[in-house]
């Protein structure tokens, strides 16, 4: 959940910080291509991280309810889980990536912080979705951009963990099974975060 996001996003940000306060990316080549291998391998770094915590929540988690004595009937296949499990990295990833992107835009370990723990941490994003869905009850526009939030989509992966393929969980987006909304969702930022990067922030001085 939120928790997976921040920690993701938060040491994202401490990552990426340190090459600028450091000024090792200084000591790079940064050409055109330098800085396009730079990024690349920043991003794709982001994209492990999210993959480390993921493994580790789950494993600790499992953990942990061994350690209490409870015990539990896998109900869904092991099919089901990898899919909720690539599903919850894609969407930790996404938020690793707005991360980058506010920190190579402000130069600010703080500002990369700050979004970790309020934005990936789903505390914005809840505010701003219940806002959304209220004034969407005048203006359905409004309400429609809900389900195009990180936070929308992690809430729902977490509450319907055992229907993401089920017909009649149907995602309000696209009136597909869940598990296609939080693919769709996750995809879209990821991309917008990919462009940001190499379009325009991969031109900026380091």
């Amino acid at each position: 959940g939120g928790a997976l996001a921040m920690v993701v996003s938060l040491v994202t940000a401490l990552f990426l910080a340190q090459d600028l306060t450091t000024h090792f990316v200084r000591n790079l080549a940064m050409d055109r291509r330098g800085r396009t291998r730079y990024f690349g391998e920043k991003l794709v770094l982001v994209g492990l991280l999210a993959a480390f915590y993921l493994v580790v929540a789950s494993l600790s988690g499992a953990a942990a309810f061994a350690a209490a004595g409870f015990t539990y009937a896998a109900a869904s296949s092991l099919g089901d889980l990898l899919l909720f499990l690539g599903l919850a990295w894609l969407l930790a990833f996404a938020y690793g990536c707005t991360t980058a992107v506010v920190v190579w835009a402000t130069r600010s370990a703080g500002a990369g912080a700050a979004w970790a723990l309020i934005v990936s941490s789903g505390i914005a994003g809840s505010l701003v979705g219940q806002v959304l869905l209220l004034l969407g009850r005048g203006v359905s526009w409004i309400g429609a951009v809900e389900p195009w939030m990180l936070a929308s989509c992690m809430q729902n992966l977490g509450n319907h963990a055992s229907t993401l393929l089920s017909a009649s969980a149907a995602a309000s987006l696209t009136m597909a099974p869940l598990a296609v909304q939080v693919l769709a969702v996750g995809a879209v930022w990821t991309a917008l975060c990919v462009a940001l990067t190499f379009a325009a922030l991969r031109k900026r001085d380091l």
